[in-house]
């Protein structure tokens, strides 16, 4: 599943659920679920578990690349230089790829930050 997918799987959801609220208050859902599209576009129940680990994973990974960012940021105030241009690219590079080959990149970067 691409994030894609997963993105608009919990989107259904989210709809479903705020249709449901609604109902409570006779604005909404009639609870027909087997004929509403939000009810198939949310998929599976295992597709939904699929949809929120991405979802979460997605989270991390902004998270750490804000870290980062925020380190990146600090060396503006000390003459930003090209080897800390490289590292923190190499770092975010590690992150978005996800790939464990790339990791000791963003250690290195830590690293290099914390010697400053």
């Amino acid at each position: 599943m691409t994030e894609s997918e997963a993105k608009e799987m919990l989107e259904a959801k989210l709809q479903c659920m705020i249709l449901e609220d609604l109902s409570c208050v006779e604005k909404g859902c009639d609870r027909n679920c087997d004929d509403c599209d939000c009810n198939y576009m949310q998929g599976t129940v295992g597709e939904q578990k699929e949809a929120l680990r991405i979802a979460i994973n997605t989270l991390e990974k902004q998270s750490k690349i804000e870290k980062y960012t925020r380190l990146f940021e600090q060396t503006f105030d000390w003459g930003c230089n090209d080897t800390a241009k490289m590292l923190y690219a190499n770092a975010v590079y590690s992150v978005i790829s996800g790939k464990e080959i790339f990791a000791e990149c963003e250690q290195e970067f830590l690293e290099y930050m914390a010697e400053r």
